[in-house]
């Protein structure tokens, strides 16, 4: 590759499929080494496995060059890069609040608005009364679908709606056997994986996947307007309750009233969220549901429950799969959480191999908060105190003059405290005032 530097080989500290740099090799060196771009586009060059599941063969890696100057100009190298790393994630956080802050504004006016004073003498309606599906397939072999952009999925851009390719494109088949037109009157809705939130407003003419639905909108009602329906939270929480299908999750959203979710539906969710990805079982998730949220699943509901929530995060299902096997194949006697406190086990169960780096790390972030919370309410001079924690709350005691002030210092402090540990995936913490422990 060019190097003045001696070339060390990686397979000299490769050991149980793991890289474990010797005494000659800092580690912090080889990891910034290995995150080139060169390095990780000579490696998509080896990649084996099927779509989805590409690897880096071990072979690669054992064979691959690696420039080796003396362990302490490794070190230094190692310091710099780290420190411009540390700087590109702080410009990315801060990235990525703003980003998420706006992109929330849009629902937020919208709930804000059908909760005003103008909005109770509005008629309310379903989604159905003011819209309809216009499927119209297109036959692969016919002559129109040449003349035709074609939209995918992947052409959509989630939350905004933006869409990711022009008209004026190259237009080709692209393996696709029949596909829906649309034009400039439809609103575009992505049935597949709800949650992902791609909802496009097209002002062209073309063809879509049938993954897309065009929609079009009934006489007096606007179709920019539809198209925020579609996209505002209140509407992705009810397809996703909603949805069906065996492969990937499918929205059947058009018998929902355009009202907010209800309370009822928020806690089975919850209950969903909060059982299942700790590897409860159906009669588990059942209890669990009931004794945590009130909510009481019968046997066949809790399992259509269970079927749908693993179809939606198949990542999830595939951990599990692979846990479970190593568990049962005697390969598993640790396990860790983010901040890398250990647990060591004789016997481990599934649930308890599966709960500890998911409700592990969750404590690390709650003990974080409640350390960062002494400093934090010290300002309110005693007025404010932590009285007790269950589980992944938080419960405060405060004067009833300053509770909206701590109730903000509260959900920001443990919003902090998470993205210290995950920082690729949105932390919420949600604060409620009450006069009991029951109005949370």
């Amino acid at each position: 590759m060019g190097y003045s530097y001696p070339i060390f080989l990686a397979g000299n500290f490769f050991l149980r499929n793991h890289l474990r740099p010797t005494q000659l090799i800092d580690a912090k060196y080889v990891h910034n080494f290995i995150r080139q771009p060169k390095i990780y586009q000579l490696a998509s060059e080896h990649f084996t496995g099927s779509v989805g599941q590409k690897r880096v063969p071990k072979e690669f890696l054992i064979n691959l060059p690696i420039p080796l100057p003396p362990i302490d100009e490794q070190k230094r190298i190692a310091s710099i890069l780290n420190e411009q790393m540390s700087a590109v994630e702080k410009a990315r956080k801060a990235t990525e609040a703003q980003l998420e802050s706006a992109l929330a504004l849009p629902s937020a006016y919208l709930r804000s608005y059908f909760h005003s004073e103008e909005a109770k003498s509005w008629k309310q309606v379903k989604l159905g009364d003011v819209c309809q599906e216009d499927k119209q397939i297109i036959d692969s072999n016919t002559y129109q679908l040449l003349s035709l952009t074609y939209i995918g999925l992947e052409h959509i851009e989630s939350q905004t709606g933006r869409i990711l390719k022009q008209p004026s494109e190259s237009i080709k088949n692209e393996g696709i056997s029949s596909t829906y037109v649309f034009n400039s009157s439809h609103v575009l809705y992505s049935k597949l994986r709800p949650y992902l939130n791609k909802v496009a407003i097209p002002n062209f003419e073309g063809r879509c996947t049938t993954e897309l639905i065009p929609f079009l909108p009934k006489d007096g009602v606007d179709r920019t307007f539809l198209g925020w329906i579609f996209r505002r939270q209140e509407t992705v929480e009810r397809a996703m309750l909603g949805k069906t299908g065996s492969r990937m999750p499918r929205a059947s959203i058009l018998n929902k009233p355009l009202t907010e979710v209800t309370k009822e539906d928020r806690q089975i969710a919850k209950s969903a969220n909060f059982g299942l990805i700790y590897g409860a079982s159906v009669n588990g998730f059942r209890g669990y549901a009931e004794s945590n949220y009130g909510i009481s699943l019968s046997e066949k509901e809790a399992k259509t429950i269970m079927d749908n929530f693993f179809k939606s995060y198949s990542g999830l299902a595939n951990w599990h799969k692979k846990t479970k096997s190593r568990i049962y194949n005697g390969g598993i006697n640790e396990t860790r959480t983010l901040s890398d406190r250990i647990r060591y086990f004789d016997n481990a169960s599934p649930q308890q191999i599966l709960n500890t780096p998911i409700q592990g790390t969750g404590a690390d972030m709650v003990k974080l908060a409640l350390g960062k919370l002494v400093s934090a309410l010290k300002p309110f001079n005693g007025k404010a105190r932590i009285l007790a924690t269950v589980h992944d709350e938080i419960i405060l005691e405060a004067h009833e003059s300053i509770s909206s002030q701590v109730a903000s210092v509260l959900s920001e402090t443990m919003v902090n405290s998470g993205k210290e540990f995950l920082n690729r995936v949105p932390i919420e913490a949600e604060a409620s005032i009450g006069d009991n422990w029951s109005d949370k």
